[in-house]
């Protein structure tokens, strides 16, 4: 096993147990049996890593060209699998943590969109309305995990459909878009 799959490996481990927050470099290295100059050659800090786990775990494995309510429910699936690991990784409010990263691949996956453009007509409004929608995505995912995934996927799918503003609504679930301007 390579260096960057061990630090990988010991990050999962421990983040089964506890919060990102909670876990030092030291711990890391120590675990791994290395130094922070190995560390440092494959990460930037500790979120650095913990969202390279989730790509691999997660993100890279879903199909870039899905539709929006299939990357969430894969998401999701995955998420739920690993409970313990998603919920302690999401617990920080860092702006580098996994739970910014999966706001971050949230906007990235509904402004790719070619109807968001069309829809506002300003990259700006596109792009803050982007913005407010992921962050509450996070939110509701932070406190479904919480509260140990007891509501079904399709029910936190609800949600975030409820919460979508329309016309980012309209953009992903192919109804006919008015210009906003």
């Amino acid at each position: 096993m390579n260096m960057k799959m061990l630090f990988e490996h010991s990050v999962w481990k421990l983040l089964e147990k506890t919060g990102i927050e909670n876990i030092t470099l030291n711990m890391l290295i120590e675990d791994v049996g290395s130094c922070k100059g190995t560390f440092y050659k494959y990460y930037l800090d500790k979120f650095d890593l913990c969202n390279s786990c989730f790509d691999s775990a997660v993100y890279d494995g879903i199909d870039r060209d899905c539709a929006f309510g299939t990357f969430c429910e894969e998401c999701f699936a995955l998420f739920k699998t690993h409970v313990n690991v998603v919920r302690h990784a999401f617990d920080s409010a860092d702006v580098n943590s996994a739970r910014a990263h999966f706001e971050n691949k949230i906007a990235e996956r509904v402004s790719g969109l070619p109807t968001m453009r069309d829809a506002f007509g300003s990259d700006g409004l596109c792009a803050m309305c982007v913005s407010v929608f992921a962050r509450s995505c996070g939110r509701i995912v932070a406190e479904w995990l919480g509260g140990g995934c007891e509501e079904s996927i399709e029910r936190l799918c609800e949600k975030v459909r409820a919460l979508t503003p329309q016309y980012v609504y309209d953009a992903i679930y192919g109804n006919a878009v008015a210009r906003v301007l």
